[in-house]
């Protein structure tokens, strides 16, 4: 799981999917938007929102176990790359059973770089 403060409160969740940009890869869907500037003394930092829909899984116990496995990679993700300042919610497309932590955390970080791109 995340630190709390690297993830996204209600109201943030909101206006990613009402201002952001949404990229799909192969295993996740993408959508980010930029942190609207608040005062200089607060530090901006990325945060991270992982759902996944009933339509790609009906049980709460799958849905909960593909989402933590978006979170590890998410974490993965986010010690090893420093992302600029940004709001994402990562949404699985697929349930995600058969695909390898390396093939997750692959098309996430390919998939935020192609989001971040058309954010610019």
């Amino acid at each position: 799981m995340l630190p709390k403060n690297n993830r996204l409160t209600t109201q943030e969740f909101s206006q990613v999917y009402q201002k952001g940009v949404a990229v799909c890869g192969t295993f996740v869907c993408v959508h980010a938007a930029q942190i609207a500037q608040q005062s200089e003394t607060l530090a901006q930092i990325s945060k991270f929102a992982c759902t996944v829909g009933k339509k790609q899984l009906k049980g709460a116990v799958g849905r909960n176990r593909v989402r933590r496995r978006l979170y590890g990679a998410v974490d993965n993700l986010r010690k090893l790359h420093n992302y600029p300042p940004h709001n994402f919610i990562i949404r699985a497309k697929l349930p995600l059973g058969a695909v390898t932590p390396e093939q997750l955390e692959n098309d996430i970080t390919v998939t935020i770089t192609r989001t971040l791109k058309r954010l610019r």
